[in-house]
């Protein structure tokens, strides 16, 4: 890997171009937030830390990846960071690491000197935080036929001219998704967890079709009534079915030369699914209430669903030759920090006392290193729609001008997973941990992320910690 700053390097379609590898990802630095989301590849042993230090040949990189080409960026500044803080050896998708600096290191949110990392697991040393990813040496250039309907030249960590927000490998696939799928005929089903985003997926697949000049009609499937589905979806003619009833259009005849977005089809009544899918066997054909004749509706229908593709009834699957499958966030938690900083900066746009108190002159939000933590180690179930309600929590509870955890923020997330081995925590370790907490052997043993507390009592017998200082070890 190149050593040379400002560079721009081409992807390469030799074998080691698509190999995954353990990365480190700038989650959060205080001194250099434009780095968020920027990564460093770990394929051989390595050394993090300040500036240029010492032993270049193994000092990590960091790199703006994006299809077909990785901007090399300069080193770290960050600067409480030794020049020499991190000393790091893969293993397998795994990374064993070692602090050898002068800033502390806690890896979820425990304090330790060396753990061995997998993606998934954040660290922190103060104000600069790093996550665990898995990701390809280069990003595969996009396919020259999407290149006109992608545009790839957006600001860093910005949103997309669809406002869909990451750098993640995941995300770029999305979009080479949105690209391909966007331009073609058929009807789509968009598959995703709920809070992920397929809303704003369902309107980018419009936004990119031909179809796009014209409004998308939309609708929740699941809000239909049953005994209205006829008139819902196909309108009815004047004065039927009761005198005095004003003509309807109806969703399928509104959608006519546009896109028809229905969310939770699968939550649809049954009546619904029905009518819906005869329309999509019948070429877009249907009857108004009321009316003798038969009506075609040039439509394609974009629909959505949080079901486990396993579980959708395959009526559904049968008719939706086209699948984008949205990435829920555990798949790309490199996003997380950049989605809090854009929910943030859209919130400020309405909210002057909000902009003024958290946004920096240009722009740049000011998030603490401690929310971004643990909000990255957290697994939302309600993913981005879950990140927003957390970072209004935590901007409610804040009392100066940055963005802090707070306790109502702590208290939703999840608590640390183990990260170490228990045999490898010392007894200062264990006797600091229990001080800090005040002996409470419940909060002890989350902090120093064992399993439970029964392998913290375990650990306190072994090296006669509190009240078991006077009792002997039985090792079985």
């Amino acid at each position: 890997m190149s050593e040379t700053l400002d560079q721009t390097r081409t992807y390469s379609s030799g074998s080691d171009a698509g190999s995954i590898h353990p990365a480190l990802v700038v989650l959060h630095s205080e001194d250099e937030p434009h780095r968020v989301g920027e990564v460093a590849l770990i394929y051989r042993p390595a050394v993090l830390g300040r500036g240029a230090g010492d032993e270049p040949s193994r000092r990590l990189t960091f790199l703006r990846q994006r299809p077909g080409h990785s901007e090399t960026r300069p080193a770290l500044a960050e600067r409480r960071l030794s020049r020499s803080q991190l000393r790091i050896h893969p293993h397998g998708l795994e990374l064993e690491i070692r602090n050898v600096g002068r800033c502390p290191l806690s890896v979820n949110g425990v304090k330790v000197d060396r753990a061995r990392v997998k993606p998934g697991d954040v660290l922190r040393l103060r104000t600069l935080v790093l996550g665990v990813v898995a990701r390809p040496m280069d990003l595969p250039p996009l396919m020259p036929a999407l290149s006109d309907h992608l545009d790839t030249r957006f600001p860093w960590g910005q949103a997309d001219d669809l406002g869909w927000v990451g750098e993640s490998a995941a995300s770029w696939r999305l979009r080479e998704s949105l690209a391909f799928v966007g331009g073609r005929t058929g009807h789509v089903l968009v598959l995703g967890p709920s809070g992920s985003g397929k809303e704003l997926v369902a309107r980018g697949l419009h936004a990119r079709s031909s179809r796009r000049e014209r409004e998308l009609v939309a609708r929740s499937a699941a809000t239909i009534p049953e005994k209205l589905a006829v008139e819902e979806l196909f309108g009815n003619v004047a004065g039927y079915p009761a005198p005095g009833a004003a003509a309807r259009e109806g969703l399928i005849g509104e959608a006519d030369g546009t896109t028809l977005f229905l969310d939770e089809i699968a939550r649809a009544p049954d009546a619904v699914r029905a009518h819906v899918l005869r329309v999509l066997d019948a070429e877009g054909e249907f009857h108004r209430l009321g009316e003798s004749g038969a009506r075609t509706s040039d439509l394609r229908v974009v629909a959505t669903t949080n079901a486990r593709p396993d579980s959708l009834d395959r009526e559904i699957r049968a008719r939706f030759r086209l699948v984008v499958e949205v990435p829920g966030l555990e798949e790309r938690m490199e996003d997380v920090p950049l989605l809090l900083a854009h929910l943030l900066r859209e919130g400020a746009q309405d909210d002057p006392l909000v902009r003024e108190r958290f946004l920096d002159d240009d722009g740049t939000p000011r998030l603490s290193a401690e929310l971004i933590e643990a909000v990255c180690r957290h697994r939302p179930v309600q993913h981005v729609r879950e990140l927003d309600t957390l970072l209004w929590q935590a901007i409610s509870t804040s009392p100066g001008d940055r963005v802090v955890l707070g306790d109502a923020v702590a208290a939703s997330v999840d608590a640390p997973e183990p990260v170490v081995d228990p045999t490898e925590l010392t007894a200062d370790q264990i006797q600091r941990t229990l001080d800090d907490n005040e002996g409470v052997l419940e909060r002890t043993w989350r902090a120093l992320g064992l399993k439970n507390r029964f392998q913290l009592i375990r650990l306190m017998r072994k090296h006669r910690l509190g009240k078991y200082a006077d009792e002997g070890y039985d090792d079985d």
